[in-house]
């Protein structure tokens, strides 16, 4: 069986991509290792609750989740 490709889809799902990775953040850490970590050439996009109509997340690189930072950290 062939490992299944990451994909992205805005909450409407007529926006999808099929990026190189998907990262799901939870700290400001894994932020960090995100752009510590990230390749050369590979285009970095942001998703946050995915609502826009826009094709501004659609990639061939690295989408990032930022769902998973919310609240105030300080």
């Amino acid at each position: 069986m062939e490992p299944q490709m990451p994909s992205w889809t805005n909450w409407s799902g007529k926006l999808t991509a099929n990026p190189e990775k998907v990262v799901f953040l939870r700290s400001e850490q894994d932020a960090q290792a995100v752009a510590a970590g990230l390749e050369k050439g590979l285009a970095l996009r942001v998703a946050g609750a995915t609502h826009s109509h826009a094709p501004l997340v659609q990639t061939n690189g690295v989408v990032v989740d930022a769902r998973g930072l919310a609240g105030v950290i300080e």
